[in-house]
């Protein structure tokens, strides 16, 4: 706030803060007229592009959008009367909003902790502030479904500890289009010989045309290549068309003593981690054919018969050629990276200098010296959720110097 004196009076007015925000910086707050939490992300660049985030007309105007707000009037753009006013079907029209216009992005909340999901972790940070990891369910209790962690009930062996603080998370992450592989396999088994001939063919698809660079927000599950599905007698595998970066994670943490499964309202204090701190760069590796030279399986020794023969042979055949197509696969991703473009390191994360387990007492200065260094260090740690300056960053590919990668 800053005051202003003059002939004709005293001004206050409120500015944006000073303090320098790095691209990705992510910033909640509760919205009265949407009546629910929403973000806003400062504009980060992935290959000198700005993401967007796709909404309709109609919920950034509920959320408070000050995109649409004149700052001179405090008027919608364009609402006087002397201008045509927009149809009821236009409220419904999907706008893909850049990050540079600071679109409010609704989150949507997900329960951790001690009414939440039990694979989901509580930082060390909210631990410390009054919140509770998930308990242990045993065999006995009468649940373990997500209805019953949504409504927040737990089982009788398991009481909520005192003044306990119930914690949200929503993520936030950016999605690249991308060209994807595809493979087919086929498989003609040769009834007279036992002989199969199979065959993969990999392919190139191209993502959806509405697909683009954008910005998503609710619970983001990494992608992990996992061809363990491919059937050869089904044949066909497209692997997904687009890489995503975890942004950050919004979390949210209540007042004492809330009942479980309390949904987040303005009295819950909100916190954020971030992941990303820098403009990034991003490719994906050239479509290339690799060597590959499955060979003839050997023929097994007869069992049972020339029909147990050739069961027995296109069962090992089937085996192995699974195993092969999932290697060929994996040696022809077109899965891309992304990295951070900064010349130095990637990781701010300094080592202590001794563990807090040290000799603290004693006539060693220079060991108690270090140990009250760690233990310092470690408090410090567990009292913040981003790193210090200068952050981290996302490594670079080192494949990308290999030419024939």
């Amino acid at each position: 706030m800053t005051l202003a004196n003059s002939l004709l009076g005293d001004a206050i007015s409120a500015g944006p803060s000073p303090r320098w925000k790095h691209p990705w910086f992510t910033q909640p707050a509760w919205s009265p007229t949407a009546n629910r939490w929403v973000a806003t992300i400062v504009p980060g660049f992935v290959n000198e592009q700005s993401p967007i985030y796709r909404a309709t007309v109609e919920e950034q105007r509920d959320a408070g959008n000050p995109w649409e707000i004149n700052p001179l009037t405090g008027k919608q753009f364009f609402s006087d009367s002397i201008f045509a006013q927009p149809n009821v079907t236009d409220a419904t029209r999907t706008v893909d909003l850049p990050l540079y216009l600071n679109p409010s992005i609704p989150m949507d909340f997900r329960g951790i902790g001690f009414d939440g999901d039990p694979s989901d972790d509580v930082p060390q940070f909210f631990v410390n502030l009054g919140a509770a990891r998930a308990p242990q369910q045993s065999a006995g209790d009468a649940f373990n479904d997500g209805d019953a962690l949504q409504n927040g009930i737990l089982g009788a062996s398991t009481p909520p500890p005192p003044n306990l603080r119930l914690l949200r998370a929503c993520d936030f992450w950016v999605h690249q289009p991308r060209l994807a592989l595809t493979s087919e396999v086929t498989l003609e088994p040769g009834i007279a010989t036992g002989v199969s001939n199979v065959t993969q063919t990999l392919g190139v698809a191209s993502p959806a045309s509405s697909d683009v660079l954008r910005v998503f927000q609710g619970t983001f599950t990494p992608y992990t290549p996992d061809t363990a599905g491919i059937d050869p007698l089904a044949g066909d595998y497209e692997e997904p068309d687009f890489d995503e970066l975890l942004i950050s994670t919004v979390y949210l943490l209540s007042p004492p003593n809330l009942p479980l499964g309390s949904a987040p309202d303005a009295t819950w204090t909100p916190y954020v981690r971030h992941n990303l701190f820098w403009n990034l760069q991003w490719a994906q590796p050239a479509f290339r054919i690799l060597p590959t030279d499955p060979g003839l399986p050997s023929l097994p020794p007869l069992a049972a018969g020339a029909a147990q023969l050739v069961i027995n042979f296109l069962t090992a055949s089937i085996n192995d050629m699974t195993q092969q197509a999932r290697n060929i696969l994996a040696g022809h991703s077109l899965a891309g990276t992304f990295w951070t473009p900064t010349g130095g390191g990637k990781d701010a994360t300094f080592a202590a200098l001794a563990t807090a387990q040290a000799v603290k007492t004693g006539p060693d200065r220079q060991k108690n010296l270090a140990a009250q260094i760690a233990a310092d260090q470690a408090a410090k740690r567990a009292a913040q959720l981003d790193p210090d300056f200068p952050y981290n960053g996302q490594p670079f590919p080192v494949s990308f110097l290999n030419p024939a990668a």
